[in-house]
């Protein structure tokens, strides 16, 4: 892959960010995950074989060959960037992605949270009792509890605690 070919796709990720970021302004997520993915872009290897198909764009086969060598991510950098990943998919929320995340830094628990309600607010799917199991799996009810308190829509954040933490 050439490196022009290469420097436009980080270029595009960097635009699919900023229009995560103008679509759901009160989430901090997409900011904090794509700086990491970009502390791992240099160790990623783009050639690398992935989930190619031929249906997909161009963006569509880095992204899966970034995801198929982030699996097993191990440092925080690379879970971060797997999380990215995730939210770049708009994938159904999946706790698999954030346990290390959170289990490092409770108070990270805040971020998983809002890539939950991106996924709820673009698709319908709330993923609440992937969410709710997370959070006790953690132990990270309190930091839980906190940052859903700041949510600024009360109906969202009264649907939220009640179906996350059961109050």
């Amino acid at each position: 892959m050439s490196d022009d070919a290469v420097s436009t796709f980080w270029n595009d990720v960097g635009a699919h960010k900023e229009m995560l970021c103008a679509k759901c302004p009160d989430l901090d997520v997409f900011e904090v995950a794509h700086r990491r993915l970009l502390v791992c872009a240099p160790t990623l290897d783009l050639g690398a074989p992935g989930l190619d198909q031929e249906n997909l764009t161009q963006e569509h086969i880095l992204m899966n060959r970034i995801r198929a060598q982030l699996e097993r991510a191990e440092t925080e950098d690379e879970q971060w960037a797997l999380a990215f990943v995730d939210i770049w998919y708009c994938s159904n929320f999946s706790a698999d992605v954030w346990r290390q995340i959170v289990r490092r830094d409770h108070r990270d628990v805040r971020y998983a949270i809002q890539a939950a309600l991106f996924v709820m607010r673009v698709s319908g799917s709330a993923g609440f009792e992937e969410l709710a199991a997370l959070i006790a799996e953690t132990d990270s009810t309190e930091e839980a509890r906190s940052y859903l308190q700041t949510l600024t829509d009360s109906p969202e954040r009264e649907l939220w605690m009640a179906k996350v933490l059961g109050t």
